[in-house]
C-alpha cells in the first residue's frame, strides 16, 4: 500500500493506519 509522505512522520503513519481501516 503506498501512502502518501505529509512533512510530519507522525501523521505519515496515521494516514497509513486510517486509510488501511478505510479499505477494509
Amino acid at each position: 500500500m503506498e501512502c502518501v509522505v505529509v512533512k510530519n512522520v507522525w501523521r505519515y503513519y496515521v494516514n497509513c493506519f486510517l486509510k488501511q481501516i478505510f479499505l477494509l
